[in-house]
Order: C-alpha cells, then sequence, then structure tokens
C-alpha cells in the first residue's frame, strides 16, 4: 500500500486550479451561447461532455494511487457529470427555440456551485495531505503525529478501545550515511517506508518521527497483537536488499511497543514506547519489546 507522495500530489494541485479557471472560462462561454446566441461546441452537447472537458481529461486520466479514497474524489465526478447533463439540456432548447425558464438557470448554476464547491474542498483534503507529509518518504510528518495522538486518545477513552503506538529506529544508521552517502541513507528510508506501509491496515497510519525513527500508531490492536505486527515489519526490513550503484545494503531496525490503556494516555504511551525500543536496542537491536509495567 503506498502513499502519495509530495511530488504526486503539487501537480494534483495544479491541476485542480487549472480545472477551476477552465470552468470559469467555460461557464462565460456557455452563457455567451445562451445569451449571444453563439453556435454552441459539439462538446457540450456529446453525451461524454464530462470526459472531454478539460477537467475531464486530467480526472479520467492516471491519478497517484490512493488518490480516490480521499472523500470528495468521487463527489466529484458526480457533480461534475450533472453539470454537463443540464448544460446540454439548455443547450439543446437553446437550439429548439425553446424559452429557457429562470428554474432551467438556477438548476444550471445550482450544478456550477455544486461542482465548484467539491472541488475546492477536494483541494483543500489534498493540501492537507501535503501539509500532512514527509516529503522524502510520503509517509505522515511530526506535525500531524500530534493530531493523530489526540484522535487516538479520544477513540480509546469514549469507545474503550485497544490501541498501540509503535516505535522503529534503523540500526546503525549513521553507518550507512558515513559509508554510502546521504543519498544512500534517503533512498533506505524510503524503501523502509514503504516497507511498513505494506504490513499496516488502512486504519493504520505511520509517521517520519525523525532521522531514521518512525512511529505507527494500530488501533483496535492488543499488545500481542501489535507484537505480531511489529515483527512482521521486522522481519521484512531484514529482507530488504538496496542496491545503490553497484553497492548493497542491508538494514535492520529495532522496534518499542506501548498501549494505549485507561490508565496510560496516547503521549505516555509513545514516552514508554521508546523505553521499549531502549530496551530492543541494548538486548542487540533487530528485535520487538514491549513495554510492561
Amino acid at each position: 500500500m503506498k502513499t502519495i507522495t509530495n511530488q504526486a500530489l503539487e501537480p494534483v494541485i495544479n491541476n485542480i486550479d487549472k480545472a477551476i479557471q477552465s470552468h470559469r472560462f467555460w461557464v462565460r462561454s456557455i452563457m455567451h451561447t445562451l445569451v449571444c446566441d453563439e453556435e454552441p461546441s459539439s462538446k457540450d452537447l456529446s453525451e461524454s461532455a464530462h470526459k472531454l472537458c478539460e477537467f475531464g481529461c486530467w480526472y479520467y486520466g492516471p491519478q497517484p494511487e490512493k488518490l480516490e479514497r480521499l472523500q470528495a474524489y468521487a463527489v466529484i465526478e458526480t457533480h461534475h457529470i450533472n453539470l454537463h447533463v443540464a448544460t446540454a439540456e439548455l443547450l439543446r432548447k437553446k437550439i429548439s427555440n425553446v424559452v429557457i425558464s429562470q428554474e432551467d438557470l438556477d438548476v444550471f448554476f445550482g450544478h456550477i456551485d455544486l461542482f465548484l464547491n467539491t472541488l475546492e474542498q477536494f483541494r483543500r483534503e489534498v493540501y492537507t495531505l501535503l501539509y500532512n507529509r514527509d516529503p522524502l518518504t510520503g509517509v505522515f510528518n511530526r506535525r500531524s503525529f500530534d493530531e493523530e495522538l489526540n484522535k487516538l486518545q479520544d477513540l480509546v477513552s469514549k469507545d474503550a478501545n485497544l490501541a498501540c503506538i509503535v516505535i522503529l529506529d534503523l540500526d546503525y544508521f549513521k553507518k550507512i550515511n558515513d559509508s554510502f552517502g546521504h543519498t544512500k541513507g534517503d533512498e533506505v528510508l524510503r524503501q523502509t517506508a514503504e516497507v511498513v506501509q505494506q504490513k499496516l491496515r488502512n486504519i493504520d497510519k505511520v509517521f517520519r518521527y525523525g532521522g531514521e525513527e518512525f512511529v505507527i500508531s494500530l488501533l483496535h490492536t492488543s499488545k500481542a497483537e501489535a507484537y505480531q505486527v511489529a515483527e512482521r515489519i521486522r522481519e521484512s526490513i531484514a529482507s530488504m536488499n538496496i542496491v545503490f550503484e553497484g553497492n548493497s545494503v542491508n538494514v535492520t531496525a529495532s522496534f518499542g511497543i506501548a498501549e494505549v490503556a485507561s490508565n496510560i494516555n496516547a503521549e505516555q504511551a509513545v514516552v514508554l514506547a521508546d523505553k521499549a525500543l531502549y530496551q530492543a536496542k541494548k538486548n542487540g537491536r533487530n528485535r520487538v519489546e514491549i513495554f510492561e509495567c
């Protein structure tokens, strides 16, 4: 399960901005047709009009993986199709010399508002992703982790759900940077983040906490289950073989786990998971430790 990287999100913002601008010009052209008796475009009369406009060409083209999971993404399509259908009905009335009523225009402008408002909502969601992502690895950043802790605490407190915090730290990462350079180190971090993501559910989140350290929040997860998740990730990281300019690099990671519970809030769980991580390092690295009260 890949994340949407900042590099993939930036052109999405640009395309949304273009779509908003192009539809404003497009609305003007439709009004010219209705009021000034200009010839309607064959595209606007087509059943595929929503795919032929500038926004449609982008929307139905290749998109970054997981973009469609954003809440507003699917809703945009519905409003966009409805807008073009309503437009074609107006144009056909105009061509057939049928009187266009105020109600017809109100319906048309209502669809415009729905589409553009949803497009703006989608834009805000993409901006949120861009703002809350680590630009190197594509996982969530430290800033968004603080927000996650509050959400995690609320869920545990209100619904008595199980939750765990897992902290992982790459072993001897400084040696990789010193031996192969920071470019190689960056590649190790990217591939590590990808491996972690592949082992998590959609409801789980991974954050780059700092340097070579990542934090994972696991909802509806006991300490025993978190241990199994961490073990799978640990094994996958140890199995990575990263080749860079003829050099092969293998890495390992150490893990610490703590539970968010009635007597341990989310912030405290982070501190305790960090203590368990320290124990994993002390006990030889490339292992998982659970903090036990």
